[in-house]
C-alpha cells in the first residue's frame, strides 16, 4: 500500500503540469492546467480512485483533472484517494458530460487501462447499448 504514495511523491519532481482544452457536450470549453487527466466511465478506475457518485450505467462520463499548485497537494489527493473522497479533493476538478473533446497545443499520448491508444486531440463519447452482454441463467 506505501509504493503507490512514495511512487507519486518521487515521481512530483519530473512531472509538468498539461495545458489542455476540454470541450464537453454542450459545447462549453475548460482550460486545464493539469498534472492527470482522467475520463472515466465507472465509479472506480486505477485500481484504488473511487467515487461512489459515477457509475457505469448513469449515461454520463466523469472527467477528473488534477491540478497541483503544490506538492502538498499530492497528499491532499492521496488522502482523498484513501478516504474515497477523490472527486471531492480540492485540487481535483470534476466535469460530468456525455462527450469530452481534449485539445492541446502540443501532442500528448492518451492511454486506456494504462496502454497507449492514441494522442491528441482525444474524444470520448458514450456509446448508450453499444455492448450486449450474456448471462448465464
Amino acid at each position: 500500500m506505501l509504493a503507490i504514495p512514495i511512487a507519486t511523491v518521487r515521481s512530483l519532481r519530473s512531472v509538468h503540469p498539461h495545458h489542455l482544452d476540454v470541450t464537453n457536450d454542450r459545447g462549453e470549453v475548460r482550460h486545464f492546467r493539469t498534472m492527470q487527466l482522467t475520463v472515466a466511465n465507472s465509479s472506480r478506475f486505477g485500481g484504488v480512485v473511487e467515487n461512489p457518485g459515477a457509475g457505469i450505467d448513469d449515461g454520463q462520463l466523469d472527467l477528473y483533472s488534477i491540478e497541483l499548485k503544490h506538492w502538498w497537494d499530492a497528499l491532499t489527493v492521496m488522502g482523498a484517494v484513501a478516504a474515497k473522497q477523490f472527486s471531492h479533493a480540492k485540487p481535483v476538478e470534476t466535469i460530468r458530460s456525455t462527450h469530452f473533446r481534449v485539445e492541446s497545443q502540443h501532442m500528448h499520448r492518451v492511454f486506456a487501462d494504462g496502454e497507449p491508444a492514441t494522442e491528441t486531440p482525444a474524444e470520448f463519447t458514450i456509446a448508450p447499448g453499444a455492448i450486449t452482454v450474456f448471462i448465464p441463467r
